[in-house]
C-alpha cells in the first residue's frame, strides 16, 4: 500500500476519533468553515453552515469521501486501506 493512502486512512481515523481535526476556523456566529487547503470539490454538495446547524462542513470533512478528496485517492482503496489498518490493530491486541 503506498504511503498516500496510508496518510489519508490514518487521518480519517484520526478525525474519526477526534484525535485532529480538519483546518478551519469558526467565525463569530459560531459557524465552521474549512480552509481554502481543506475544501474541496465534495464540499459544493454541503448545506453551508448555519446559527442552528453550525457544523454542517466540520462533519462533512471528517466522512471518507471527504478525506479521499483531500488526498486524491480513490474512496475505495482508502476504504480498503482503512480496513487493513483496523484489522493490524485488532490482530495486535490479541
Amino acid at each position: 500500500m503506498d504511503d498516500r493512502k496510508m496518510a489519508a486512512a490514518r487521518t480519517y481515523l484520526d478525525r474519526q476519533s477526534r484525535l485532529t481535526h480538519p483546518a478551519g476556523k469558526t467565525d463569530s456566529g459560531g459557524r465552521w468553515f474549512p480552509s481554502d487547503s481543506e475544501s474541496q470539490a465534495c464540499c459544493s454538495h454541503v448545506r453551508p453552515p448555519s446559527r442552528a446547524w453550525p457544523w454542517s462542513y466540520m462533519t462533512h470533512c471528517r466522512t471518507i469521501a471527504h478525506v479521499a478528496h483531500l488526498f486524491g485517492v480513490e474512496e475505495s482503496e482508502l476504504r480498503a486501506a482503512v480496513k487493513a489498518i483496523k484489522n493490524a490493530m485488532k490482530e495486535a491486541t490479541k
